[in-house]
């Protein structure tokens, strides 16, 4: 099923992308949010979706020592980074090559999986397991 699709037997549960989230937030007004405590330059629920992801400098991530060796490896953060800009350019590629939406969908939810994973690193898991070289 499609994101934005709605579900048999009118289940109210729905699956959207982030843009669509964001353009829904997006439209609530001032007055709203006023009521609600919120203000739209410092608390605005649109701004809860990233569009853009601020990239640590190497000097906040350095190389780590990958243990039993003398050589040095990547740190968490700069794989994470990596597998997030690979999956983005996967993405652009099946869009460019007319791939069918539900593999562009697997792949958008991995790179959902990724995005998630650099937040929060505890739901990570097998992310960040990787070989050296």
């Amino acid at each position: 099923m499609d994101p934005g699709q709605e579900r048999p037997n009118n289940d109210p549960k729905q699956q959207m992308w982030p843009e669509q989230a964001q353009a829904i937030l997006d439209k609530i007004t001032p007055e709203h949010l006023h009521m609600l405590g919120l203000d739209k330059e410092k608390s605005n629920p649109a701004n809860m979706i990233l569009t853009k992801l601020a990239v640590g400098p190497p000097p906040i991530r350095p190389s780590v020592q990958v243990t039993g060796s003398m050589q040095r490896g990547d740190d968490d953060l700069t794989i994470i980074y990596n597998k997030i800009v690979k999956q983005n350019n996967e993405i652009k590629n099946c869009y460019n090559r007319g791939n069918n939406e539900t593999s562009i969908r697997e792949l958008r939810k991995a790179l959902q999986f990724f995005c998630a994973a650099l937040m929060s690193n505890t739901n990570a898991g097998a992310v960040l397991k990787h070989k050296s070289g």
